[in-house]
């Protein structure tokens, strides 16, 4: 009776260590399968920095493409002007020069009048 009584304990004990393994089994897969979910989402996580990185220095990159564009077109802008202000400064000087020059002939010619009535004055006297 005794050794009935202990084998119905050790089947029952037995029987409860089995249930016990399959719920730790149970467990270990759902944890794994967690594990899992949880490394996937971190993957992709990831992935999408990358890709929200990849697109910042992009932006940044053809941001500053642009702006070194405007500095291009604003520097040959300057330089055209500065040649347009060069060319009229020295249409500006031409014309001073042929006016001054021509001043000088004005005053050839007054002294040659102022002569020639000298004469016409000595003549008539």
């Amino acid at each position: 009776p005794h050794l009935h009584q202990a084998a119905r304990e050790v089947a029952g004990l037995t029987e409860q260590l089995e249930k016990v393994r399959a719920v730790a089994r149970e467990s270990d897969a759902a944890f794994g399968e967690e594990k899992a979910g949880l490394a996937r989402a971190l993957a992709e996580h990831e992935e999408r920095a990358r890709a929200a990185e990849a697109g910042r220095e992009v932006a940044n990159s053809e941001a500053g493409a642009r702006e070194a564009a405007v500095e291009k077109r604003v520097e040959q802008e300057r330089l055209r002007v500065e040649a347009v202000h060069r060319e009229a400064l020295a249409a500006l000087e031409d014309q001073l020069r042929e006016a001054t020059a021509g001043m000088g002939e004005v005053e050839k010619l007054t002294e040659k009048l102022e002569e020639a009535r000298g004469e016409a004055m000595v003549l008539r006297a």
